[in-house]
């Protein structure tokens, strides 16, 4: 299955939903970057009703949230730490 894919400045973000039924329904998202070109990162999703926080400090880095039927996705923000500590941030959105 192809990714929808946004180029950044620490490399290309995909995400992507996957469902396999209304209680079955998955957002996944990853980085691909270079080992050393990012430290941490971390997806913030954005729904309807609540936000969630997603980190991960190990590479490849990956993240995965169940989805409720009445979530309505609104963004998702990818934010890393660098190999210099600087922090950066990316908008994206994403619609199911």
């Amino acid at each position: 299955m192809a990714q929808p894919s946004i180029e950044t400045p620490f490399g290309d973000a995909h995400a992507t939903i996957v469902s396999f039924g209304s209680k079955l329904t998955w957002l996944y998202a990853d980085l691909a970057v270079e080992r050393d070109t990012v430290k941490s990162a971390k997806l913030r999703v954005k729904l309807s009703v609540r936000e969630e926080a997603l980190t991960d400090d190990t590479f490849p880095f990956a993240f995965s949230l169940p989805l409720e039927p009445s979530d309505k996705l609104e963004s998702l923000v990818y934010e890393v730490i660098n190999g210099r500590e600087e922090a950066i941030s990316v908008a994206s959105t994403l619609s199911r």
